[in-house]
């Protein structure tokens, strides 16, 4: 019973991360006239959108693996993609730093 309890929370957990990183991105598409990013940002919307894809893949498969497993383990797989999404979104701002850097130069 308590799990099932942890999984069924890792699982809520992230399907409530997934659903607002892809309600973020499509707020920041809709606050940026496409041209207007495109200018500022020197950042096309196709990258950020395969961005966005790899962070929902990276928990789309931690969702599977939570299917079928025990409280310990789901555990263990909750933090390593709360890692995993970390780790892309830092790379993300890494790289949107240097593309605005490269854009004043």
């Amino acid at each position: 019973m308590i799990e099932e309890k942890v999984s069924y929370v890792c699982k809520e957990s992230l399907i409530a991360m997934k659903s607002s990183l892809q309600n973020s991105y499509a707020f920041d598409m809709a606050i940026f006239d496409q041209r207007e990013f495109l200018k500022i940002w020197t950042y096309h919307s196709n990258d950020g959108r395969r961005r966005l894809k790899d962070i929902i893949d990276v928990i789309d498969v931690a969702l599977q693996k939570l299917n079928y497993c025990d409280s310990k383990k789901a555990s263990r797989i909750y933090l390593d993609t709360l890692k995993g999404v970390a780790l892309v979104q830092k790379w993300t701002r890494i790289l949107e730093k240097a593309s605005l850097t490269t854009s004043k130069n």
